[in-house]
């Protein structure tokens, strides 16, 4: 797949907001994290949490790796560290003692850049497979002409491991030769390119480049010509680069096309051709190809019931796609029966939610749910007695239960305060890619309110 690079080196926060539109449409395709090169700390920082970025480049000093590892805590998905070419034959040990500590989930998330030259491929996989282990990925660059990428890859099959093992060693080019016929090969390889890329921002309009966006000192933009990347290849269409990687055996080439929510819960089962993956793009909503009509569906035109699109991702042979969408209407329905999904309304955690957003809005007189929405502090009170409840059940069923009571009052609280349980997930999803962990002890003045605010409730309940 292509990763997109841009330089973000003469930006400062805020970024102007084209070019965070930019970046949230680059970002939308799942494989294709944004490459960020030579960016503020805090501008990366900033990205880190709304994007999924590639950051760097990190030198592979103690410094420069505790750059990388504080970049890795506040959220960006890579982090890239040089080194001095001089010394290669001292990187395995430089890297086993700054790699020491780091959870081994970080380490694959660390890639190495290694400049590489013309017939260089008898001396690269001893390198690559010295590295298993020490990072997760290997980036190929160059700037010579001549490089045969196809024949560097190759030669690394056998010192990558197989994608099945911890330690399987993920590969990226970057450099002379790059083109658009070259990302779909090395697709097939499993291995990603990165280099500048076009990206739609308007239906009906040509794809544009990150670097046409960039303010210039009269307040004007730069010119369009040229990419972002440092490599001297043009920039790639990154909807081009992304379809041309995906498989097909329907003889209308479209492809098959799963939407879920943001968990994960399979809506329904459309198809998506290359028009409709650059307008769903270019408009950041969910956008399919109609068989019947022969044209764009845009979901929700006539009925209200819109997508806001997350991403979009192959799956692992590359012969089906998954958009991920945040369902929108009322009610939130994906299916023309008005249900969320197509097979019928939804279970659990999101059955809950749904059922508590009606009734913030509009409740039958007694609801008790809408008495918690009315009296904060009874809810407090109840979220307190909920959780005290579930640290003294024992048994499993038990235990469930009185945690299927606490996840109510909790979700009751989050509907009250306008959040969602996708916003939740994505705390939690964040919290994954924390390198640094906090001690986790339990905090005494919690403790000691929460133990006074249970005798009180205890004590009210006695008169």
């Amino acid at each position: 797949m292509l990763i997109p690079v841009v330089d973000l080196s003469s930006l400062a926060l805020p970024l102007p907001q084209r070019l965070t539109e930019w970046l949230t449409r680059a970002s939308s395709f799942a494989l294709c994290q944004v490459a960020i090169r030579n960016a503020a700390q805090d501008v990366i920082l900033a990205l880190c949490r709304p994007l999924r970025c590639w950051v760097g480049p990190f030198s592979m000093t103690d410094e420069g790796m505790d750059s990388a590892i504080k970049c890795l805590d506040g959220g960006a998905a890579m982090v890239e560290m040089t080194a001095d070419e001089a010394q290669r034959g001292e990187w395995v040990g430089v890297l086993e003692r700054l790699m020491d500590g780091v959870p081994p989930e970080a380490v694959k998330r660390i890639a190495l850049a290694v400049e590489v030259s013309p017939g260089e491929s008898d001396h690269l996989p001893g390198l690559v497979g010295a590295l298993r282990g020490k990072v997760g990925w290997v980036k190929l660059t160059s700037r010579r002409e001549g490089i045969d990428w196809m024949a560097l890859v190759a030669s690394l099959k056998t010192a990558r491991g197989k994608d099945v093992q911890e330690d399987y060693m993920q590969l990226v080019v970057e450099g002379a030769g790059v083109d658009g016929d070259l990302v779909a090969t090395l697709q097939g390889k499993d291995v990603h390119v990165m280099a500048g890329a076009a990206v739609p921002m308007e239906e009906g309009q040509p794809s544009v480049c990150f670097s046409s966006l960039l303010p210039t000192a009269n307040g004007g933009s730069a010119p369009a010509s040229g990419g972002s990347s440092p490599s001297p290849s043009p920039p790639l269409d990154a909807v081009e680069c992304f379809t041309s990687c995906l498989t097909t055996d329907r003889p209308d080439g479209l492809f098959t096309t799963v939407v879920s929510d943001p968990g994960g819960i399979a809506l329904g089962l459309v198809y998506s051709s290359v028009e409709s993956i650059r307008v769903a793009i270019a408009l950041q909503r969910g956008v399919y190809w109609s068989r019947s009509r022969k044209g764009l569906w845009r979901k929700g035109d006539t009925t209200g019931a819109t997508q806001r699109l997350l991403r979009i991702e192959p799956d692992c042979d590359r012969d089906a796609v998954r958009f991920t969408v945040v369902q929108q209407g009322d009610p939130k329905a994906f299916c023309h029966r008005n249900t969320l999904t197509c097979w019928g309304p939804p279970t659990g955690i999101t059955a809950l939610e749904e059922v508590l957003q009606r009734r913030y809005h509009s409740a039958a007189p007694g609801s008790y749910t809408q008495k918690l929405f009315n009296d904060p502090n009874l809810l407090r009170n109840k979220l307190l007695e909920e959780a005290q409840e579930l640290a003294e059940a024992t048994e499993p069923d038990h235990v469930a239960a009185e945690a299927a009571d606490l996840i109510y009052f909790a979700l009751t609280r989050c509907v009250a305060a306008g959040a969602t349980v996708h916003d939740v997930e994505r705390h939690l999803d964040r919290r994954q890619l924390k390198v640094k962990r906090r001690a986790g002890n339990a905090k005494a003045h919690r403790i000691e309110a929460a133990d006074k605010a249970l005798k009180e409730i205890r004590d009210g309940a006695k008169e």
